[in-house]
């Protein structure tokens, strides 16, 4: 079985020799060149990638140790369905899908209210996951195939 990495790289080169040398319109080479540019941006971020997933994964287990150790200090109880996410990797689309309810329980505690005396908590909370969607967005970026998106990404210019 091929996977679908390997499936997007070859539509991606089909279409780069074969489709887009023959098309006179310059209009619609653009959309192939775009089409091409999508693929390949799926492809870097399939279930298959774990490299990926790893790195998103490790990122919110780094953040939900952070959050624990806040409202720790702050003597509350984080919620439960995130002590529940630091069991082991596992592949694929359990693990995408452990990270889309990781990323809905990070959202939620960032537009959560303040509860009366827990504004020192709540401060801190949205410090770590601000941080949180920072690094998300430079690790979304380091797997982006742009060249000019990852050297930023990578604070190569400035």
């Amino acid at each position: 079985m091929i996977s679908l990495q390997r499936q997007l790289e070859f539509v991606t080169i089909a279409i780069r020799e074969h489709i887009i040398p023959v098309v006179n319109d310059d209009y619609t080479k653009g959309q192939c060149v775009a089409i091409t540019e999508m693929l390949m941006d799926i492809m870097k971020k399939s279930d298959w990638s774990i490299d990926y997933l790893s790195r998103l994964w490790i990122l919110q287990l780094d953040t939900i140790r952070q959050l624990s150790e806040a409202f720790s200090a702050h003597d509350a109880a984080l919620p439960r369905a995130l002590e529940r996410t630091t069991e082991a990797i596992c592949p694929g689309h359990a693990l995408k899908g452990k990270i889309e309810r990781n990323d809905k329980i990070f959202c939620d505690l960032l537009q959560g209210e303040e509860r009366p005396g827990r504004k020192a908590l709540a401060d801190a909370a949205r410090m770590i996951l601000r941080d949180y969607l920072s690094r998300q967005t430079k690790i979304e970026f380091e797997f982006s195939h742009h060249p000019e998106i990852n050297e930023i990404a990578k604070n190569r210019h400035g």
